[in-house]
C-alpha cells in the first residue's frame, strides 16, 4: 500500500516496472501476412504499457464458477497443452481478462505434469508443441498429414490481446508450473511490457502496411516488422520442367513459427541457404552430363 509519499504505489496500481523481474522466455510473435495478422500481440484498448495479472494454471481458469470476476489472469500451460482448442476455451471463459499466457518447457517437467490436466482440453492433437507451430500459412490443417502430425490450425488464430511467452529454462519452468497449482502459496503477477505490435486493432494491420509504417512524430519510415517467407526462389536444371521426373532440393529462407526465436529454421536459414547453393554449384559442374540423369533437378528456396 501507500504511505502517501508520493512514490506513484497505490491500492489501485500497486506494482511498478521495479517490482518485477525479468524473466527470460521466448515470446510469441505476430506474423504479418497479405491477408492481415496472426500470432500474438499485446492489446492497445485504453493506451495500456502493460498487461497484468495472476498467473495460474489454465485448468483453474476453466473452472470459471471458482473464478474471482475482478481479477486478470495469466495463464500457465505447458508446451504440450498449448492448443487452438485451449486458447478459444480461455478467450471465451474470461474474455479480456486473460492478460497472457506464458509456457513452460515440457521437457523440464515430471512425466506426470504433462498428462494430469489434458482432460480439460478437447483437442484431439495434444500432442502439439509451441516448437512445432509452423504449418505453411493459409493452408488448411489436417493432421493426418505426415508433414504435420501436429497441425491443430493455431497458426490461423488471430491471438490479438494475448501475448505469450515460453520458458525454456528447465529450473524455472518447473518453479513455475509448482506455484500456478498452489493455490495456497503466495500468487504471482506476472506483466507482459512492449509486447504491443502494431494497429489500434487486430482487423487492420497487413504485411503491405507493417512494412510501410511511419513515425507520427516525424513522418519517416519506421517499419513494424520484417520480411518473412514472404517470396520464394527457385531454377531448374535442363530449362521447361516435365521433360523427366523431378527431383527437389529444397531450403527455407526464414521460420514462420508464432515463438521465432525457438524455431531451428529462424538460427540456421543463413546456413541452410549456403548448402543449397553450394549444391547447386556442384551439380552444375556436371554441366555435360546433366543429360543423361534419371531425374531434372529443381532448387528451391521458400
Amino acid at each position: 500500500d501507500s504511505d502517501g509519499d508520493g512514490d506513484g504505489v497505490s491500492l489501485e496500481k500497486p506494482f511498478q516496472s521495479t517490482s518485477f523481474e525479468r524473466l527470460e522466455g521466448k515470446l510469441c510473435v505476430s506474423l504479418m501476412t497479405r491477408n492481415g495478422r496472426v500470432g500474438c500481440a499485446s492489446s492497445n484498448s485504453n493506451n495500456e504499457e502493460s498487461m497484468t495479472g495472476i498467473l495460474l494454471h489454465y485448468s483453474y481458469i476453466l473452472k470459471s464458477a471458482q473464478m474471482d470476476e475482478s481479477e486478470d489472469y495469466v495463464a500457465l500451460c505447458n508446451d504440450l497443452e498449448y492448443t487452438t482448442s485451449l486458447v478459444t476455451q480461455l478467450q471465451s471463459i474470461i474474455g479480456s481478462r486473460l492478460k497472457g499466457i506464458v509456457l513452460v518447457n515440457s521437457t523440464a517437467l515430471p512425466s506426470t505434469s504433462t498428462n494430469s490436466n489434458n482432460d480439460n482440453n478437447n483437442n484431439d492433437n495434444d500432442s502439439s508443441s509451441a516448437y512445432r507451430h509452423s504449418p505453411a500459412l493459409a493452408q488448411p490443417h489436417d493432421s493426418g498429414y505426415t508433414w504435420n502430425p501436429y497441425g491443430d490450425g493455431m497458426m490461423e488464430l488471430d491471438m490479438y490481446g494475448v501475448p505469450a511467452a515460453l520458458v525454456t529454462d528447465s529450473e524455472m519452468a518447473s518453479y513455475l508450473y509448482k506455484v500456478a497449482h498452489s493455490q495456497s502459496l503466495p500468487a504471482i503477477v506476472s506483466s507482459f511490457e512492449g509486447m504491443y505490435m502494431g494497429g489500434p486493432s487486430s482487423s487492420n494491420v497487413d504485411s503491405s502496411a507493417c512494412l510501410t509504417w511511419k513515425d507520427i512524430s516525424d513522418g519517416n519510415w519506421s517499419p513494424k516488422c520484417l520480411p518473412l517467407g514472404g517470396n520464394s526462389v527457385w531454377a531448374s536444371t535442363q530449362g521447361q520442367l516435365g521433360q523427366k521426373k523431378t527431383l527437389f532440393l529444397t531450403s527455407n529462407l526464414d521460420a514462420t513459427s508464432m515463438f521465432h526465436d525457438a524455431a531451428s529454421g529462424a538460427n540456421m536459414a543463413a546456413a541452410n541457404i549456403l548448402t543449397l547453393l553450394m549444391t547447386a554449384q556442384l551439380i552444375g559442374t556436371l554441366q555435360s552430363q546433366l543429360e543423361e540423369l534419371q531425374y531434372q533437378s529443381v532448387f528451391a528456396l521458400f
